[in-house]
């Protein structure tokens, strides 16, 4: 598997932050931290670095919003750079009870942070859709003729 940057939304919103604070209490001089704001950041730095972005959301709440608001972060750093241009949310939450879940693709266009044009929100359970949305990915080749993003790469030597 490819090197990807990866970032980490909301680790106290999970059991994965039980067991953050677990380690650092049993060891307060050398533990492993997440830092949720060098997350964004280095997230808005692949946003402002990538020519094109899209999204695929699995679920909602505070990841699907975190990677939503890099658009808006771009702003507030004084970078011009366009919507996410491709949107799919697999979600079995609707909009009726107010929830960041289910808050739609539609909703996230009025906030300027996804182009409409090339949305999809898919209803259904996660373990059903993502399967076939893969799969459909995958046959279709298209990734075949991309060139890979070395993401790591660049992150590290913005941060040297």
């Amino acid at each position: 598997m490819k090197a990807k940057p990866r970032q980490y939304s909301a680790p106290q919103a999970g059991s994965a932050g039980f067991g953050l604070l677990k380690h650092q209490w049993d060891h307060p001089k050398s533990h492993v931290s997440i830092d949720t704001a060098k997350d964004f950041l280095e997230l808005t730095r692949v946003k402002i670095a990538a020519k094109e972005t899209g999204l695929l959301m699995v679920s909602g709440g505070v990841p699907k919003n975190f990677a939503q608001d890099v658009v808006v972060a771009t702003d507030v750093l004084g970078f011009e750079k366009p919507m996410h241009k491709y949107a799919i949310q697999i979600t079995v939450a609707d909009e009726r009870d107010g929830g960041l879940s289910g808050s739609t693709l539609k909703e996230a266009h009025s906030w300027g942070k996804v182009n409409l044009n090339n949305t999809q929100m898919v209803y259904s359970e996660a373990t059903l859709a993502l399967p076939i949305i893969a799969s459909y990915v995958h046959e279709k080749g298209a990734w075949k003729s991309r060139k890979d993003k070395n993401y790591n790469a660049m992150l590290a030597k913005q941060q040297s």
